[in-house]
């Protein structure tokens, strides 16, 4: 099975209001049988079936997953890191992509533009599990120049659910 390149950006799906429909409602909640969500979106179930299948398919359904609070397993501690490496050449950040691609407590990894490279968001235990992977993982990697970390004190906003409301009110292209 070819796997796919990360990097590059699908071509945007055809999506009715009713496909939008169906994403909103399973990601608000992807135990959702197909069932109710024909019930919701008012249509009967095979139809809803075939079209979560292909909402799959397209790839506008990546997975299903359990959303867990990190707190009540206890993983206290939520950092944002600026990376800086020490060229742009890509197979420095090829070699850092995939490093990274192999830490399970960095959760999310970003290029931007700008004097940061990379913005990566750590969950850790505490403040010394955050250390150790900085000092054992991080700063280890071939390339990183700079390291730069900002814990988060208290999370404001932190969802999964995308805004799809604005889509479903516009045809698409």
């Amino acid at each position: 099975m070819k796997q796919k390149d990360a990097r590059a950006t699908p071509p945007p799906a055809k999506l009715d209001e009713v496909d939008f429909q169906i994403l909103q409602a399973l990601q608000c909640d992807a135990t959702l049988s197909s069932s109710q969500i024909a019930e919701r979106v008012k249509m009967s179930q095979s139809p809803a079936w075939r079209r979560i299948a292909n909402l799959e398919e397209v790839g506008a359904i990546k997975r299903r997953v359990a959303v867990i609070d990190r707190r009540v397993v206890g993983l206290n501690l939520m950092v944002h890191i600026l990376i800086r490496l020490k060229d742009q050449q890509q197979e420095t950040i090829d070699h850092f992509q995939k490093k990274v691609m192999a830490i399970p407590e960095i959760v999310q990894c970003s290029m931007l533009m700008g004097d940061i490279d990379f913005l990566l968001l750590a969950i850790a235990r505490d403040l010394d599990a955050y250390n150790k992977l900085v000092r054992e993982r991080i700063s280890r990697i071939a390339g990183v120049s700079g390291i730069d970390s900002r814990v988060v004190i208290e999370e404001t906003k932190n969802t999964t659910e995308l805004p799809l409301g604005d889509l479903m009110a516009k045809p698409r292209s």
